[in-house]
């Protein structure tokens, strides 16, 4: 309870935060040599993991979006039948 009424300042935070420049440009042209095979020398666990993923992304949408469109179909067609 003491040190809350203390008027001492208090030390500063130091954080080790390096900002980054991103540059789209050389982001998109990595991920195309990535995903062609080319770049195997700086290819970073990280960058492929985010490929990987991005990848089973798009399949699980894709496949998501097909068995909507079928049902879909189905309801049309068994509405149009039973009528």
């Amino acid at each position: 309870m003491a040190l809350i009424f203390k008027n001492e300042p208090r030390e500063k935070r130091e954080f080790n935060y390096t900002p980054r420049y991103y540059d789209k440009n050389t982001s998109d042209i990595r991920k195309q040599k990535i995903e062609e095979g080319d770049d195997n020398t700086n290819v970073d666990f990280s960058d492929r993991l985010h490929q990987k993923l991005n990848a089973s992304r798009k399949a699980q949408r894709s496949s998501t979006r097909r068995l909507v469109i079928m049902i879909v179909l189905l309801i049309i067609l068994l509405y149009i039948l039973l009528h």
